[in-house]
């Protein structure tokens, strides 16, 4: 038999999967498809933070930055476009920064043993 801590321990982890089951994190480039919304046109960024409620994703148009939070749990189906090496869980320090210094640096692929 399965002691109590045990069977909850096995619960935590199935919830924490289901969490980041959208499989992005910050740092990542996002697209949120919104079925309910008239337009077929994706909301594409940059996610700055992903809590287990939320994400808060950040597009620049035109010269100014949109940031919009989406719930992990309504109609949304978010698409990993790209990845970028960060160190951080929130990258609120990319709203101060313009041009070349707000680039992020592409996460390196690991290449596998050779045939």
């Amino acid at each position: 038999m399965h002691s109590i801590l045990e069977l909850f321990k096995v619960e935590q982890r199935k919830i924490a999967e289901d969490l980041n089951s959208n499989g992005f994190r910050p740092g990542d480039t996002v697209a949120v498809h919104d079925p309910s919304a008239k337009s077929s046109k994706p909301f594409v960024g940059l996610c700055i933070r992903k809590s287990s409620e939320t994400a808060l994703i950040r597009k620049a148009v035109g010269g100014y930055a949109v940031e919009r939070i989406f719930p992990l749990y309504f109609n949304f189906k978010f698409e990993k476009i790209d990845s970028y090496k960060v160190r951080r869980a929130r990258l609120y320090y990319l709203r101060n920064l313009t041009g070349k210094s707000a680039r992020l640096k592409k996460k390196s692929q690991k290449k596998g043993s050779g045939v």
